[in-house]
């Protein structure tokens, strides 16, 4: 990952205020199966999902609870979680209007 994308992500995670200690990438998913992402990221707490699409641009989103296989919300309150595009600065954040901006979807995801 080029220097100034990772600088831009940093930059995200202090919007929402995670201090990022360490990171490891633990998929790549072009030609894999939503099963192979499921059991390489489920139940795996404080994960980035980032898409690099081929006609350029970084899309993706963070949530601090992790995939899991039961189907429930989770509240805003009680978590950090944001969607990111490259191409801007700033972060979508979750700021009330929906209470519960991640669901845990056995099939989908958060």
């Amino acid at each position: 990952m080029e220097n100034d994308m990772q600088q831009k992500l940093l930059s995200y995670f202090q919007q929402v205020g995670v201090n990022i200690k360490n990171a490891s990438c633990i998929f790549e998913g072009y030609g894999k199966t939503i099963e192979m992402f499921h059991s390489a990221c489920d139940e795996r707490r404080n994960l980035l999902v980032l898409i690099q699409l081929k006609e350029g641009g970084v899309y993706g989103g963070f949530t601090e609870n992790g995939w899991c296989k039961t189907n429930n919300y989770v509240d805003y309150r009680k978590t950090k979680s944001f969607l990111l595009n490259s191409n801007y600065d700033k972060i979508a954040k979750f700021n009330g209007r929906c209470n519960y901006p991640t669901q845990h979807e056995p099939k989908t995801g958060p």
